[in-house]
């Protein structure tokens, strides 16, 4: 049963990990859309479902700058497209966090005046930001981001080829699944963990 419970934990973690990853890249998208307003818009670099499975297990994506952009341009909109997904990324993962502290707060005062049914009769998002797994993969995201985006670190890819200089690779590190381990929330709830990830982002 504790083994069951165990994986169920670590598939829960990497989901979430995944989720937060492909948002991440999504934002560098969306951003990308954005600096190229009154230009030819950039493109994604192969199919939709090609880039999808990218930003999801990869945690990359190729993007197509716009072909009429010099050299100057080009730099100032790979900044803003970079920028975007750290600072994306930080927002969620504070965001989730402080989800997670008013939702678990509410639960404890009510456990505090003896209604344990109302915390049986939440709905979905309630119990989804009452685990504190949303909130660690968040950080761990963000700090690959921050790794990757905002400090230049680049991982080491095989199956990413090089490419021109009109066009952008968006990473999100990968190694932050080293980080992933299901045993930090049976330890108080995985407060502690999460305390130690906001201190280190």
């Amino acid at each position: 049963m504790e083994s069951g419970h165990q994986h169920h934990q670590t598939f829960s973690l990497l989901s979430a990990y995944v989720v937060f990853g492909f948002l991440h890249e999504l934002s560098h998208h969306l951003a990308a859309s954005f600096v190229s307003h009154g230009s030819s818009s950039p493109d994604v670099i192969g199919s939709s479902l090609t880039v999808a499975l990218q930003a999801a297990l990869g945690r990359y994506s190729l993007i197509q700058l716009p072909d009429d952009y010099d050299e100057q341009h080009v730099e100032a909109a790979s900044k803003i497209i970079l920028h975007t997904g750290w600072i994306f990324s930080l927002i969620l993962a504070v965001s989730c966090h402080l989800l997670f502290i008013i939702v678990r707060r509410n639960n404890d005062v009510a456990s505090l005046h003896q209604h344990q049914q109302t915390s049986l009769n939440h709905g979905m998002w309630h119990r989804l930001f009452l685990n504190p797994i949303l909130p660690i993969a968040a950080y761990i995201t963000a700090m690959e981001a921050i790794a990757t985006d905002l400090f230049g670190f680049v991982p080491i890819l095989p199956y990413v080829q090089d490419t021109s200089s009109s066009q952008l690779i968006c990473f999100c590190g990968n190694f932050g699944v080293l980080l992933l381990n299901p045993s930090w929330l049976n330890i108080d709830g995985g407060r502690t963990a999460l305390d130690v990830l906001e201190k280190m982002v």
